[in-house]
């Protein structure tokens, strides 16, 4: 990535001046720039409780980073990959590229707008009854909302986290979407009273 000047255009020696070394400033180019964020003149902290205006792509990067998480935080299904190429997509240039600006100046309004929002899949519904529900030869009914052939696994978990046992879908009444558990581990023994958890 590149730093951007005020006006959008590539940092030069006309932004920078001279480094302390005698060469002539100026920012990132080449066929490997994809995007330019704003890199002159940019305020923050410095040592001593203090403010400065610094120059560089280090002023540049916090833009970029800041702008790829927000667009994690709308698809947290993205890789490295995607996540670039939303930025690339909406920078000012784009589709047009050159060695000296890459895809133009990020826009973060154009690159959130374009974004398809994650859908997340909810889990199916559970309800259990009787609650509370008594050992000693009783029968736990769990209640889904979905059909059997959704629910590939039905686990029981104690307290600590321990697997009790796993009664798949085989337990499913599927005319009422229903499957039981007689309070037993996957040994066939007793489970003692307490509370626990299931995962479907």
């Amino acid at each position: 990535m590149g730093a951007s000047n005020e006006s959008g255009v590539r940092c030069s020696l006309s932004d920078w001046g001279y480094d302390k070394f005698g060469n002539p400033g100026g920012s990132n180019y080449g066929p490997n720039l994809d995007v330019l964020a704003p890199g002159n003149n940019i305020l923050s902290t410095v040592l001593s409780n203090g403010y400065d205006s610094w120059n560089g792509t280090s002023m540049a990067c916090p833009f970029v980073a800041g702008l790829a998480s927000i667009v994690l935080s709308i698809r947290p299904d993205y890789g490295p990959g995607d996540v670039a190429e939303a930025i690339r997509r909406s920078a000012s240039d784009y589709p047009s590229f050159t060695n000296e600006r890459g895809y133009g100046v990020i826009n973060a309004s154009a690159c959130l707008m374009a974004l398809q929002p994650f859908e997340y899949k909810l889990g199916p519904t559970i309800t259990s009854f009787p609650n509370p529900y008594r050992l000693n030869g009783g029968i736990l009914n769990f209640c889904f909302d979905v059909p059997p052939s959704e629910i590939k696994d039905f686990i029981i978990f104690d307290l600590t986290g321990q697997k009790i046992i796993s009664l798949g879908n085989h337990s499913f009444f599927p005319d009422k979407k229903i499957i039981t558990w007689d309070g037993r581990n996957k040994n066939g023994a007793d489970v003692a009273s307490g509370i626990y958890f299931y995962f479907a």
